[in-house]
């Protein structure tokens, strides 16, 4: 029996996940609809945009909304990094599995 190597399961769901990516670029910058999405939910953060800073759920008022989500992704991001880094188990060797030589 073979071991199937893990090594395509990370390959495979950053190339889905840039696919996705690729698709939403073109759907929201490249068609009509896309654009006017994009027009009416500017016009909603700029709404918006005072009372999030008001509650305090982001810093910066002048904030775009691109920004806004940036910063987001960056600090979810970076939480998940570095919980990741915590819980990572570290793999030990015993000194019977290592090559001594001839």
């Amino acid at each position: 029996m073979t071991k199937k190597s893990s090594f395509q399961g990370p390959f495979i769901t950053g190339f889905v996940a840039g696919m996705a990516a690729g698709a939403a670029g073109v759907y929201f910058f490249a068609t009509d609809r896309g654009k006017d999405f994009v027009a009416e939910m500017n016009e909603l953060w700029e709404e918006a945009r005072p009372e999030l800073v008001k509650q305090g759920v982001i810093e910066d008022s002048d904030a775009t909304l691109g920004q806004a989500v940036k910063s987001f992704l960056i600090e979810v991001f970076a939480e998940t990094a570095q919980e990741a880094q915590t819980n990572a188990k570290k793999r030990v060797r015993s000194n019977k599995l290592l090559f001594k030589g001839v």
